[in-house]
């Protein structure tokens, strides 16, 4: 399937999702707001749709080379974020975690792209909607992110001849 059909398909795909929603009327915005609604539900929408195709065109451009898994749930665990809290981001590319049996939680990437040639995956996520990206909600997102990081090497080793994961 080429990049364009493959890009078509998911946008129809997010256009179908948005349309078959029912959305409640606004009795302020009157006529138009199921207008409203529907593209608010878009601009929502379109992090998954980036992600998507993302990880299709990485796919079907690396020829096999790489794999990419979509939407992987990773655990989040207390020893990654003690490491996070206690750590400069740099020093944290050379911890390598064994796996660990206590979760704090869960933290759903939107990909990883995995090469076991170089030994490296790489987690991908794309920015959703008009979330912040500056001062502390950044620095929240980039720990959750680093943790995550932190928590998915052990759980990918078990699966793909890799050393490293790498956040981009």
């Amino acid at each position: 399937m080429s990049i364009e059909a493959l890009v078509d398909r998911e946008v129809e795909a997010v256009r179908a999702s948005v349309a078959a929603t029912i959305y409640p009327p606004d009795p302020v915005l009157g006529a138009v707001s199921r207008a409203s609604s529907m593209a608010q539900a878009f601009v929502r929408r379109h992090g998954m749709l980036a992600a998507t195709v993302l990880g299709h065109t990485i796919d079907h451009l690396s020829a096999g080379r790489l794999e990419v898994l979509h939407e992987f749930t990773v655990p989040l665990t207390r020893v990654a974020a003690d490491l996070v809290s206690a750590n400069a981001r740099e020093r944290l590319a050379t911890i390598d975690l064994p796996p660990e049996a206590t979760w704090t939680g869960t933290y759903r990437l939107d990909l990883v792209v995995i090469s076991e040639e170089l030994g490296i995956a790489w987690i991908v996520e794309v920015k959703r909607a008009n979330a912040a990206t500056k001062g502390h909600r950044l620095k929240g997102m980039l720990r959750q992110l680093d943790i995550a990081r932190l928590s998915a090497l052990p759980i990918l080793r078990g699966s793909y001849r890799i050393s490293r994961v790498e956040s981009l």
